[in-house]
């Protein structure tokens, strides 16, 4: 619980609550390890000037950023006079820069037992053991440091954190609030107590404390964003979207907002007021690369091509290198049917994109779609040598192969692949529908029970070998409860086909009518669908409905094999 609260230090330096250390201030007054020690700057001893040098050349080096210089130096001072608090809290700091964790840890417990009332040594202690996790450890250090200094505001904030990471919720809101009646104007406090009331469930007092921090505060992203998403999380999308846009009305140019609307607009299916928003946000803030990136994504969901691969464009415009806005481009040019560009573009992303194989894979598809097998199979040869293979690579190798009428190279291919890929039934399904195009059925029947033994819901497969023995007239129990099978696991329209012509084979012409007429209506281009539907009617003696559909099949295809004797026998022309 409350693991990333300790961020918040670093996230309000914005609010100037505090400031960053210096990774090349100095050590600190020159004259503060005098003081330190008690000694007169009129009269040393000849250690004392030593030690006195030794700081100051530590001091410099440090300003210089030589800081193993600088450990080198103050450690000879600590050798000098083991018992300063001052000297070993320097080195310490030092130790903390370069960080060595484990000794500054060392060096800042020895100076607090040399100096019990050390506030720096114990809030640095404190600080540490937050950030590792050690609660338990930071908080009798921190507790010191509010005993010794109660204004000290970050002792307060990093011991809530600590009761917090204790799982003592009760005492972490206990010192938040103490820091609260203290300054009731501290941001870093009421931002703290929001996020651990967020963080136990408390979400009313999270809300609260969330929009003290914006009253206070009106520019804190974050406040807005973590109470918007909070919102978001409690099912309160209205409230939250209100949370949203009164902070784009605050931080007219903070991106961030206005792409968290989005994105809520968006999971409503909100596209044209997210579109809106988008669009506005260019016009005040042209060529915003994220700004593009949404609105490019959004024309693609609503299929405005056009308009996406303008977005798309216009951020590689401004960096070549923008690989996923390429990737974008090149499946909007792909959906507009230019095919060539979108080659083009997908070829571009570079094998060291994570992109790329999915890049590789669309680009094989154009090569296919463009029937262009030769280059298709050189692109997949060639990702295949530069990286490891994925198994889609040889689907499409083995298709390109069958493209060039080259089965045996395909099935060569697609053997391959199931070695290396041996999980993957997808091999197998392949083989055995090349194996049912050479017609060479005993082979595909029995790839497609391998693929049934590894994956029995496979409904392809299942429909594949229902309609091979509808055609055969074989196993037509075993094809009825097969059909039936794959229909419940996938309605399509080729496979209510598939059973309706296994129950014409069987003679059950009402039941086939049934599924047929269903399959034409989902299938009304495909004239095998229409065919089979046609032939039912026949059966039935539905010879006007069968004359009807027959030649709607030669309207589609009018080179189907048998359909106009069909007709013939029926009278019709």
């Amino acid at each position: 619980m409350f693991r990333y609260l300790a961020v918040i230090l670093s996230t309000l330096i914005l609010a100037g609550c505090f400031g960053p250390q210096n990774k090349k201030a100095p050590l600190g007054p020159v004259s503060a390890e005098v003081r330190a020690s008690g000694e007169s700057t009129s009269v040393m001893t000849g250690d004392q000037n030593r030690r006195f040098s030794l700081f100051a050349k530590a001091q410099l080096a440090a300003g210089e950023g030589r800081l193993d210089q600088a450990v080198d130096f103050l450690s000879e001072a600590v050798k000098l006079d083991p018992n300063s608090a001052f000297l070993k809290m320097a080195l310490a700091r030092l130790y903390l820069r370069l960080g060595q964790i484990d000794e500054a840890v060392r060096l800042a417990e020895d100076a607090s037992i040399l100096s019990p009332d050390n506030l720096e040594a114990h809030l640095l202690l404190g600080e540490i053991f937050v950030q590792q996790d050690r609660s338990k450890e930071a908080i009798p250090h921190l507790e010191k440091v509010i005993s010794l200094a109660p204004e000290n505001e970050e002792a307060y904030i990093q011991l809530g954190i600590a009761y917090a990471r204790a799982d003592d919720t009760g005492k972490a809101t206990e010192v938040l609030k103490a820091l609260l009646e203290r300054n009731p104007d501290s941001l870093i406090g009421h931002y703290t107590l929001a996020r651990l009331y967020r963080e136990t469930g408390l979400r009313v007092f999270a809300e609260e404390e969330y929009r003290a921090v914006l009253q206070r505060y009106p520019q804190f992203t974050s406040a807005y964003l973590e109470l918007a998403g909070m919102l978001e999380e409690e099912g309160e999308a209205q409230r939250a979207e209100k949370v949203y846009r009164e902070a784009i009305d605050t931080l007219e140019r903070d991106f961030s907002v206005r792409h968290h609307l989005v994105r809520l607009l968006v999971s409503q299916e909100r596209f044209a007021e997210a579109r809106d928003i988008l669009e506005q946000t260019l016009a005040a803030y042209p060529d915003e690369p994220e700004t593009l990136s949404k609105l490019g994504l959004i024309y693609l969901q609503q299929e405005n091509w056009d308009r996406a691969a303008q977005s798309f464009r216009r951020i590689l415009a401004q960096d070549a290198e923008q690989h996923q806005a390429r990737y974008y481009l090149a499946t909007a040019l792909g959906q507009k049917g230019e095919l060539k560009d979108a080659l083009r573009q997908f070829e571009a992303i570079p094998a060291e994109s994570d992109l790329y194989p999915e890049a590789t894979l669309h680009a094989a598809f154009i090569y296919q779609r463009l029937a262009r097998p030769e280059a298709g199979i050189a692109l997949l040869r060639k990702a295949m040598r530069g990286s490891e293979p994925l198994p889609q690579y040889f689907l499409y190798l083995a298709a390109f192969y069958e493209q060039q009428n080259q089965p045996e190279k395909a099935l060569a291919v697609l053997e391959e692949g199931r070695e290396r890929f041996p999980e993957d039934e997808s091999f197998l399904y392949r083989e055995g529908l090349i194996y049912g195009k050479m017609e060479r059925w005993t082979a595909a029947v029995r790839k497609m029970r391998e693929v049934l033994e590894r994956a029995p819901e496979h409904a392809d497969a299942l429909n594949y070998l229902a309609y091979h023995f509808a055609e055969t007239g074989e196993n037509l129990e075993e094809a009825l409860a097969m059909a039936q099978k794959a229909i419940e696991l996938k309605r399509e329209g080729y496979i209510l086909d598939t059973l309706g012509w296994v129950e014409f084979q069987r003679g059950r012409y009402q039941q086939a009518r049934k599924h047929l007429e269903e399959a034409v209506d989902m299938l009304p281009e495909d004239p095998l669908v229409q065919e089979h539907l046609a032939d039912v009617y026949r059966a039935l003696g539905l010879r006007e409905k069968a004359r009807q559909v027959y030649r709607r099949v030669l309207e589609l295809d009018p080179d189907a094999k048998g359909v106009s004797e069909k007709l013939k026998m029926l009278g019709g022309p």
